[in-house]
């Protein structure tokens, strides 16, 4: 049987969350009722086994009616060795339950490449400040998102982390490498468009000169504008 890994995050109610996958008999292969995840926990990472070349169906649940509060993909069914083979993966707008049938494949029928992944952040080098950004989350990390982009030119983005980024931990610290001697505007936006609730955030350059800084309390966005020295 081919390994495969269920990765899933939660809301702040873990403990309404359950699942199974089952064959098309009704043999359940793996489960776990309600009750099984309590707080603080925001994700687990279960090993399936099932079958090449078999249907299955998935079966998650919510005891509240109200599916896992959040956006994007919370939870994802895909191949240990081959992570680019995703079986089955879904959002928590399912209210009380969602059900899906989903099919393992082969090895033959693998695909012969995983795709590239995107890089997001410049790399560094001997003309580029080094500045640091720290988030302080809410409960909802995944509904913030942040840009640094060039003031005179939008379109030009020098570093980002779009909604759904993160998924875990009361805070982050990014460290991102920009040209000096430029004007940049560095956006803070949430999702849900009611800020991060209790939390903030700086930016400070490698000398620890504030460029951004602020609480949560900004709605759907919030623009800083900034410029680096020169580099002597």
């Amino acid at each position: 049987m081919p390994p495969s890994q269920f990765p899933s995050f939660f809301d702040i109610w873990p403990q309404e969350t359950s699942w199974k996958i089952e064959r098309l008999s009704g043999e359940i292969v793996a489960s776990a009722p309600a009750g099984t995840y309590t707080p603080p926990i925001d994700k687990v990472e279960v090993p399936v086994s099932v079958q090449s070349d078999e249907e299955y169906i998935f079966v998650i649940e919510d005891g509240s009616g109200d599916g896992i509060a959040g956006i994007g993909m919370l939870y994802v069914l895909k191949m240990t060795d081959h992570p680019e083979i995703v079986l089955l993966e879904g959002d928590g707008v399912f209210n009380g339950n969602r059900t899906e049938t989903f099919y393992v494949p082969r090895e033959a029928e693998y695909p012969t490449s995983a795709p590239v992944p995107p890089t997001v952040s410049p790399v560094p080098t001997a003309l580029t400040i080094k500045v640091n950004l720290t988030i302080i989350f809410d409960d909802w990390h995944q509904e913030t998102s942040w840009k640094i982009v060039a003031e005179n030119d939008p379109s030009i983005v020098f570093a980002e982390a779009i909604v759904d980024t993160y998924r875990a931990g009361d805070n982050v610290t990014e460290t991102i490498f920009l040209p000096p001697g430029q004007s940049y505007v560095f956006t803070i936006q949430d999702y849900f468009e009611d800020g991060i609730e209790g939390g903030s955030y700086i930016m400070v350059s490698e000398d620890g000169k504030i460029l951004a800084q602020g609480d949560g309390n900004f709605g759907a966005e919030r623009f800083h504008q900034f410029t680096l020295p020169t580099v002597p």
